[in-house]
C-alpha cells in the first residue's frame, strides 16, 4: 500500500526477521528542486526564502512520512528519523 503511493519518492525496505522496523531510503529526484505544477503538487512544499520569485518546490518528507506513518498505523508503532552523519 504505502510502496504503491510513494514507490516513486522513495524504498521501503522491510525484513521479517526484525518486523518492527521498515527502513526508507529517498531517491534522489524526491529530494530535487521541480519548478510549481498544480498537477504535481501533493506533498510538495516551496522552496525556503526565494519562493515569491521562482516557485521552485521540493517534496515536503515530514508530509510523506506522516502519510507512510499513517498507513502503517497498525504495523508500525513508532517512527524514529535517523541522519547520515556528516563526514
Amino acid at each position: 500500500m504505502a510502496t504503491e503511493r510513494f514507490g516513486h519518492l522513495a524504498i521501503l525496505f522491510y525484513n521479517h526477521l526484525t518486523p518492527n522496523v521498515i527502513a526508507v531510503l529517498w531517491r534522489p529526484s524526491a529530494l530535487a528542486a521541480t519548478a510549481f505544477s498544480a498537477m504535481t503538487s501533493e506533498f510538495k512544499r516551496p522552496i525556503d526564502n526565494e519562493w515569491q520569485n521562482d516557485s521552485m518546490v521540493v517534496t515536503n518528507i515530514d508530509d510523506v512520512l506522516r502519510e507512510i506513518y499513517f498507513l502503517l498505523r497498525h504495523a508500525a508503532v513508532n517512527l524514529k528519523v535517523l541522519h547520515k552523519a556528516s563526514a
